[in-house]
């Protein structure tokens, strides 16, 4: 039965690209929620799952073999189509009220994996709707302050004022501002985009209240099945088809190209045809071996949020829940952010092509900041990358010191040997970049490396000496986010759980 599944899959695979505009580019998704549910505890495993669920929300709200309700289900939860206050409220408190219903469910069934599918499917829409709407836009930083962190469910009616989302293909209105794509519309689903960078800052103060919140649910039926969802272990077929679903969450959407996409992990410009069809086909042929697209696909679990499932709410009708939406508890932030921009980055290794023996390099970025591994876009034969690679890390605001690994490569691509690192380091004797940054003096320390370096006019650039050698331009600085301190007015909701802390 593989012959035909792959079949398919190649006929129909061209028209995945269509959807794959529909929130912010994967890798953002994926580092929202890396970076918020780590700061929750969860282990690896448990993150993993929901960055999973999280991504099928965009490969299912458009992909030929979803059909009928299972894509209608996940094209709802885009928070898209949203043209007036009004309508966002009454999507909210329907989306509110089914996923209260839907997590308290899974805690009385103690289902730990289904809290973490229905988990990365939610966040999905949470980052979303900051992403596609104009939030970013009407809540400039207070004074002072690099980025605000007002969230939907902490905003006053007034503060709610003129807020609306962009027009997605679902809706004819021809009057509204179309959500767009890298060079137009409403979204900032990339750092290609305009406010990106405010918008999501304000998806991450945003999950971490939805997060919070979840947690609140769940315990309030069973406190021990929050914890077999933060601690979720997996062995043999399981742990094997996640690690392969997780692949395949960065491979598709790095490579996808059709109908004018062009790469959709962080930005344009990796779309490779060739490999996007052979990968995404060899995927598709063994979903069914799955049990996390089975969860979405065939468990609908997705529709519990969206409506079509049980008592769930339509998100698409425009009218308040039948009663009272839950409230979303209020949670304190403190945080400041290391922001990491790659200016330029070039291959040195040019002997073959100043002979025009080959393309140029396609290079990509792998930077750890206090642990947590970001990818940044890969740029397909570029002589240098653009865009900028932009990196955000979220510490806690009294850590003064953060520690950063900057790995370069060369990607080859499936089947063609092994991605090329390039050597970056001044000194012979290493090819990474590994420093120190202060956060408050903005001064990087290592070896071979001693200075500010903290804006385009005063960047660090360094080039490596070995054969594969190449040349990096980058600064880094600290950005400082609006603290939101606890306030508990009557009927708002239960009392966040205990505080996290950022692990040092």
């Amino acid at each position: 039965m593989k012959g035909p599944r792959t079949a398919l899959a190649l006929l129909s695979l061209t028209l995945l690209a269509g959807g794959s505009g529909l929130a912010f580019d994967t890798g953002h998704h994926a580092d929202l929620t890396r970076e918020v549910l780590g700061e929750f505890g969860m282990n690896d495993t448990a993150i993993r799952v929901a960055q999973v669920e999280n991504w099928l929300v965009d490969y299912y709200s458009s992909s030929p073999t979803a059909f009928g309700e299972v894509e209608r289900a996940a094209a709802k939860l885009h928070a898209d189509n949203l043209f007036s206050r009004e309508a966002v409220t009454n999507y909210w408190d329907r989306y509110t009220t089914n996923a209260r219903s839907a997590f308290r469910e899974a805690a009385r069934t103690g289902n730990a994996r289904q809290v973490l599918a229905l988990l990365g499917m939610s966040l999905h829409t949470v980052q979303d709707f900051y992403s596609h709407s104009n939030w970013a836009e009407l809540h400039l930083p207070p004074a002072g302050v690099d980025y605000a962190t007002v969230t939907w469910f902490d905003a006053s009616a007034a503060q709610r004022e003129g807020v609306k989302t962009g027009k997605a293909s679902t809706s004819g209105d021809t009057t509204q501002t179309p959500h767009g794509g890298y060079i137009s519309g409403m979204n900032h689903d990339s750092y290609v985009r305009p406010n990106w960078d405010r918008a999501y800052v304000l998806a991450y103060a945003g999950e971490r209240q939805w997060v919070n919140q979840v947690r609140a649910w769940v315990s309030e039926v069973d406190p021990a099945v929050w914890e077999r969802a933060r601690t979720l272990t997996l062995e043999g077929k399981y742990l094997s088809r996640l690690n392969s679903d997780h692949d395949a969450m960065y491979r598709i959407s790095e490579w996808v190209k059709s109908g004018g996409e062009d790469g959709h992990w962080k930005g344009n410009g990796s779309g490779a045809r060739s490999d996007f069809l052979a990968y995404s086909a060899a995927w598709v042929a063994f979903t069914l071996d799955s049990v996390f697209v089975e969860d979405f696909k065939d468990r609908r679990w997705h529709g519990l949020l969206a409506g079509g499932r049980g008592d769930a709410l339509d998100l698409n009708v425009n009218a308040p829940p039948p009663a009272p939406a839950p409230a979303v508890a209020r949670l304190a932030l403190n945080k400041r952010a290391v922001l990491l921009r790659t200016v330029a980055a070039r291959d040195l290794n040019g002997a073959d092509r100043t002979l025009g023996l080959g393309g140029d390099a396609d290079l990509y970025a792998r930077v750890s900041v206090n642990n947590q591994e970001f990818v940044e876009a890969m740029q397909l034969d570029r002589e240098s990358i653009r865009p900028a690679w932009t990196t955000l890390r979220f510490v806690d605001a009294d850590l003064p010191v953060v520690a950063v690994h900057y790995e370069l490569w060369d990607e080859d691509g499936p089947g063609r040997g092994d991605d090329e690192h390039l050597d970056v380091h001044p000194d012979g004797r290493f090819k990474n970049l590994d420093f120190f940054y202060n956060m408050n003096t903005r001064r990087l320390g290592g070896i071979g490396i001693d200075g500010v370096f903290d804006s385009p006019a005063r960047p660090l650039v360094t080039r490596g000496t070995a054969d594969d050698r190449a040349r990096l331009t980058l600064f880094v600085t600290t950005k400082t986010l609006a603290r939101t301190p606890v306030r508990r007015p009557p009927g708002d909701g239960p009392l966040p759980l205990p505080p996290l802390r950022e692990t040092r």
